[in-house]
Formats: structure tokens, C-alpha cells, sequence
């Protein structure tokens, strides 16, 4: 160990070039690093105003899905170059050049110095976290820091209102539009249901019953008109059969034509009302009867009581007749809409079952216009979920990074540290023993006493030479360190200003302040 020290005291101005270097280039990385001050502000998430029992929102979107949804409208590229050119983000900051971006660096380089994250909004031991948002930006300037990080806590609050009054806007459209459209299509069913009930007004469900009662009723009557037009032929072929020796003889044609209308008549009668032969039968016998009148008429005498009553009766039975034929048509016309009623019934029930589906969607539509109604005035007067500013940014007192004591610590004990290596390399690399330790150690011999090494002029010079040479190559790389600071980060006029500056103010710990009112250029 007493080697060592005595090594370390030798060699201590090795030591202390890399400790000044240490502390030069530390130095240096203070002045050429800008200061970064990051400015924050906080905002909440707030729940809906009015209870969701009395009156509910229609923007049912959740507090965290609906920041990322603002967060990447906010971080638009037209968003981040519009707020770029009217803050004047890339403006000089005192004497410190300002490096030609393109839009799409700046864009990049915005957001990734905005900061916008959520916490909370998770069921914590069954309770509702409340979703707090942090808004962070970095400048080189604490008013620019704080003035970019309200700017989008505005660009936030903004869009939030928004999305939400939009949402809620787009909504209540939709079911205005809905109820529109099934109100026409309300009315184009009900003129359809009229329309079909006009065209099959004797053939619908609602008068089936009466319809078959007037069926019976007309099926009475029939009968009973059959009865009396049998009573009647009776009658009148009584009344020949009495009074035949009175009547002049018929003749043969006469005869024939009383027995072919005997013969329709007694068909007629035994077929049914609604027999499609039967309106042939009538014809022929309105034919046979007629043909019959005209050969009474040339055969007959002079008219007496007889002849009258014979008249009256073949009157009576031809009204009789005609008044049978009204009713087996009426008959058949009830009977063909009577069977006719149970299509009438389905398609008329398929219609008013349209109808009821269309109403029962009218009427749901018509509940959800008025919910819709209540969101939209509930986010038009913001009684709805919410964000709200808790502590706006303010321009924070010291930068964020780099830190002064750490980079001047950090370059010092580096130095040092590089200096004690440099020594203890050195020294490790010449081969042999180096102390009187070593050779007790290695040969086990005591020395008596120790003579230090003496240099000839030779070896004096030649280590001069060295030194020289390191010290060359040391400041050789600092000329083109400097150069290079020079051409690319700053005019060494100015640093070499700035660190005097900061070796004055050195005590103090503080940094210097943006100077006020500088010339601003937005570089795009």
C-alpha cells in the first residue's frame, strides 16, 4: 500500500489532468445541454351531474377509452403544426440557433415530448377509482413548457365537449329520422289495410256470422216461395182438369209445349239453388212459357173467369219465379263470399300484424327519441360525464433535466477515476518487480536497503517526449471537439461566454432565465 501512495504522489499531476478534464468536459455538458423544464397539469374525470334513474346521457363511453379516443385527435398532424406555428414552439431561446426540422420531424418530436396519460378508472375493493389525467410537455423554456401544456389541456377539454355534444347530436338524428320513417310507413300500411278491406267489404271476417244468417234466412225463403209456386201449378192444373170441357181443344202443339214446361219445371225444382244448369232452365222455361201464351192467344175464345183466373195464376207464378231466381243468385253470391272470407281473414290478419309490428316500433322509437332528447340537452348544458381542470400548468422553477450538481459530480469523480486508472495502468503494464515487497515475495530475499532508479539524460528526454506527444494528442482532440461544437452546436464565442457566466453563478445553483421578449421564428 505504501508503494501505491507513493506511486499515486509521483504521478499525482496525471491525476489531476484527467480530473481538470473531468470537471472541463462536465462543464462543457452543462453549458451545450439546454435545459429541459417540463411543466404538468392535472385533470379529472367527472360523472354525470343528474342521476342515471332520473335522466341518462346517451354517450355511454368509457372515461378511458375515451381519452385515447381524444388523445389521438389531439396528436393530429394538423393539430400539432397549427398549435407549432401559433406558439412559436421552435422559436430561438436567447442565444441558442435553432436546428432546421421538417413537418414531419416536428410533428415526431411534439409527440414525443407531450405527455398525456390516465390513471385510475378501475373497481378498486368493490369502489370506483376516479380516472385522473396528467398532461405533461417539455421545453427549453418554463413559460413555453407551461403555455404548450395548457394549450392542450384546452385542445383537450375542447374535444371532449365535442365528441360528446356530437355523439349526442348524432343520436337524437337518427331516431328523428326513424320516427319519419316509420310514420310514412304507418300510414302506407293503414291505407293498405282501408284499401283491402274496400275492395272486400262483403267478403270480410266481421260480417261472416251475418252473412250465414242471411244465408238461413234466404234458404227460408226459398223454400217457402217453392212451396207456393207448387201450390200454384197445382192449382192451375186443378183448374184445366175442371174446367177442360170448357177450354177449346188444344192442339197438338199446345200440348207438347204444356208438357215441356211441365217437364222444365219439375227439373228445376229438384235441383239445387246454386246449380249452374239452373239459370238455363229458367231461360227455357221463360221460352216454353212464352211460345205457350202465344198459342193460347190464337186458340183461345173470348176471355171469362176462367181465362182470368188462369192469367192471374201464370202471373203470380211468374213473379214468384223471377223473385226465386233474385234469391238463388243472392244465395249463391253470399255462399261465394262466405268462402271466399277465410283467405279475406289471413291476408287481412298478415296486414294488421304488420301493421302492430310497425306501431310497436314506432312507439319504441318514439321512448328512445325522448331518451335522446334528454342526452342531448343533458350535454348541451355539460350535465354530463365530464373533464375539468384541477391544477392548470404553471412555469416550473427548475429544469427537469440535466441536473447541474449531478453532471458536475459525475464529470469530476469520472475524472478522477480515469486519472487513478491511468496511473495504476501505467504502472501495470511495465513488467519486473516495482518494490522490495515484490522481491520478498517472489525471490525471498530481504533487501537491505532500496535505490531508487536513476535516468540517464537520454531516458529524461525521451519521456518528455512522451508526454509531450500525450499532451498533443489530448489537446489535438479537444481543438476538434470544440471544432465540432462549433460548427454544430454552438459558436464558441458564445459557450465560452456562457460557461464564465456559469462559473461566476456556479455558487448559486441556478440556471440563467430565458431572456424576455426574443425574436421568434417558426421553423417548418
Amino acid at each position: 500500500m505504501q508503494y501505491y501512495v507513493s506511486l499515486f504522489l509521483r504521478r499525482l499531476h496525471i491525476v489531476i489532468g484527467f480530473l481538470a478534464l473531468g470537471a472541463l468536459i462536465s462543464i462543457l455538458l452543462i453549458r451545450i445541454l439546454p435545459p429541459v423544464y417540463m411543466a404538468d397539469a392535472l385533470l379529472v374525470v367527472e360523472s354525470e351531474q343528474i342521476p342515471d334513474d332520473l335522466a341518462s346521457s346517451t354517450v355511454r363511453t368509457q372515461p378511458t377509452e375515451q381519452m385515447q379516443i381524444i388523445r389521438q385527435r389531439v396528436l393530429t398532424r394538423e393539430t400539432i403544426l397549427e398549435m407549432v406555428n401559433r406558439l412559436q414552439v421552435y422559436a430561438p431561446v436567447g442565444d441558442r440557433p435553432v436546428k432546421a426540422m421538417t413537418a414531419d420531424e416536428v410533428v415526431d418530436n411534439m409527440r414525443n415530448r407531450i405527455s398525456i396519460q390516465t390513471t385510475g378508472g378501475t373497481v378498486q375493493r368493490g369502489a370506483q377509482e376516479a380516472t385522473l389525467v396528467r398532461v405533461s410537455f417539455e421545453a427549453n423554456s418554463p413559460e413555453l413548457a407551461a403555455s404548450v401544456t395548457n394549450e392542450v389541456v384546452t385542445l383537450i377539454l375542447k374535444e371532449d365537449v365535442e365528441m360528446r355534444t356530437r355523439v349526442a347530436r348524432d343520436t337524437l338524428q337518427f331516431f328523428q329520422s326513424e320516427v319519419t320513417r316509420l310514420e310514412q310507413d304507418l300510414v302506407a300500411r293503414r291505407a293498405e289495410i282501408v284499401k283491402f278491406k274496400e275492395t272486400h267489404r262483403e267478403a270480410l271476417p266481421d260480417t261472416l256470422t251475418f252473412r250465414q244468417e242471411q244465408v238461413v234466412t234466404l234458404e227460408t225463403e226459398r223454400l217457402t216461395l217453392a212451396r207456393e209456386i207448387s201450390d200454384l201449378n197445382a192449382e192451375r192444373d186443378r183448374l184445366r182438369r175442371v174446367h177442360g170441357a170448357q177450354t177449346t181443344t188444344l192442339s197438338g202443339t199446345e200440348e207438347a209445349l204444356r208438357a215441356t214446361l211441365e217437364a222444365l219445371r219439375a227439373e228445376l225444382e229438384s235441383l239445387p239453388a246454386d246449380d249452374p244448369k239452373a239459370p238455363e232452365l229458367r231461360t227455357e222455361i221463360a221460352v216454353t212459357e212464352a211460345r205457350l201464351s202465344t198459342e193460347d192467344s190464337g186458340n183461345r175464345q173470348p176471355r171469362n173467369a176462367f181465362d182470368l183466373r188462369l192469367t192471374d195464376l201464370d202471373e203470380r207464378l211468374s213473379s214468384l219465379e223471377g223473385r226465386r231466381a233474385d234469391l238463388d243468385a243472392l244465395i249463391k253470391k253470399l255462399r261465394d263470399t262466405i268462402e271466399a272470407t277465410p283467405l279475406n281473414g289471413i291476408a287481412l290478419e298478415t296486414l294488421q300484424h304488420d301493421y302492430d309490428n310497425v306501431r310497436a316500433q314506432f312507439d319504441m322509437t318514439m321512448a328512445k327519441k325522448a331518451e335522446a332528447e334528454t342526452g342531448d340537452m343533458i350535454e348541451a348544458l355539460s350535465k354530463g360525464q365530464r373533464i375539468t381542470v384541477i391544477e392548470p400548468a404553471v412555469p416550473p422553477q427548475d429544469p427537469q433535466r440535466p441536473s447541474r450538481m449531478l453532471l458536475a459530480a459525475g464529470g469530476t469523480f469520472g475524472g478522477l477515476m480515469l486519472g487513478i486508472g491511468a496511473v495504476l495502468g501505467l504502472d501495470l503494464l511495465k513488467p519486473g518487480i516495482r518494490s522490495a515487497a515484490d522481491l520478498t515475495a517472489r525471490l525471498g530475499i530481504a533487501p537491505l536497503s532500496v535505490i531508487p532508479i536513476l535516468q540517464s539524460r537520454q531516458q529524461r528526454r525521451k519521456r518528455v517526449l512522451l508526454i509531450t506527444l500525450a499532451l498533443s494528442f489530448v489537446a489535438g482532440l479537444l481543438l476538434a471537439g470544440m471544432i465540432f461544437v462549433h460548427r454544430n452546436y454552438l459558436p464558441l464565442d458564445i459557450l465560452f461566454r456562457g460557461v464564465f457566466d456559469m462559473l461566476r453563478n456556479l455558487v448559486t445553483l441556478d440556471w440563467p432565465a430565458a431572456p424576455a421578449g426574443s425574436s421568434a421564428t417558426t421553423v417548418v
